[in-house]
């Protein structure tokens, strides 16, 4: 089986060139900075495991917004890829 990283990191991002300037290995957690991003396009080559994913979040739940034409282009080992997305108020 395998094991999560011990030394896992924590990239904080705040535009879509940091994000997809981000080289994240498995057990890395990828970090939104909060506010509005409109028409963001956001690029993403990783190789997560089911032991240790790759997890990309808002630093405080809701508070990273995509808007517009936003779009995540996600390329790797996608097994097991799970999105949530809130709903709307």
């Amino acid at each position: 089986a395998c094991l999560p990283s011990l030394h896992a990191r924590e990239w904080r991002v705040a535009s879509a060139a940091e994000f997809s300037a981000a080289t994240p290995v498995a057990g890395d957690v990828i970090v939104w900075a909060p506010g509005r991003y409109a028409d963001v396009a956001m690029r993403l080559k990783a190789e997560g495991t089911e032991a240790a994913p790759i997890i990309v979040r808002a630093e405080k739940p809701g508070g990273a917004v995509f808007t517009g034409a936003s779009r995540i282009e996600v390329t790797g080992d996608l097994d097991g890829l799970v999105l949530r997305v809130p709903p709307e108020d």
